[in-house]
């Protein structure tokens, strides 16, 4: 019946969507890794600008 016809296409649609999202990810995930770790560099070297400068900051007040 068409019941079953409905069913069939969402389980169809179903499929295609979790391949397309599969692929998706596949294809992103190295680009994410690869983003994601030039970021981390740039924070971790912020942080680290970030931290010298309130020392010296610091320093500055104290003296």
């Amino acid at each position: 019946g068409p019941e079953v016809k409905a069913a069939r296409k969402s389980l169809w649609l179903g499929a295609l969507l979790a391949f397309v999202l599969f692929i998706a990810a596949s294809m992103l995930a190295p680009l994410a890794l690869f983003g994601l770790i030039p970021t981390a560099i740039i924070l971790f070297i912020a942080a680290l600008s970030i931290n010298r400068r309130s020392r010296s900051g610091q320093e500055d007040y104290v003296r």
